[in-house]
């Protein structure tokens, strides 16, 4: 339960700021006034946020299929494709971890 809790506090830490982000960049876009160069700037920002969060997104969600927290269904996917959903689960939580590990240096 311990990585859940951790797993749901870091999906806050880490969302929030970048939906703030994301929401001031769609706020500043909005203004007629802005230089055209300003206004490219934003948009790539915006884009980039936005790619983030995606991938944001998706590791958070490794991080709860490997804590436990969602689990497939076998009755939802077809057996071929539920196996290949439980490999592409492997290889994404090997993936993460690895990246977490080298990222905290153990």
């Amino acid at each position: 339960m311990e990585f859940g809790w951790l797993i749901d506090t870091q999906n806050h830490e880490i969302r929030t700021p970048l939906v703030g982000v994301l929401g001031m960049t769609d706020l500043l876009l909005m203004q007629t006034s802005l230089a055209p160069a300003v206004a490219e700037q934003l948009q790539v920002i915006h884009e980039s946020g936005n790619a983030l969060l995606h991938i944001i997104n998706n590791i958070l969600d490794v991080s709860k299929l490997s804590a436990g927290m969602v689990r497939l269904e076998s009755r939802v996917c077809p057996s071929t494709l539920r196996n290949n959903c439980v490999h592409l689960q492997w290889q994404l939580t090997e993936a993460v971890l690895f990246a977490l590990t080298d990222l905290i240096g153990l």
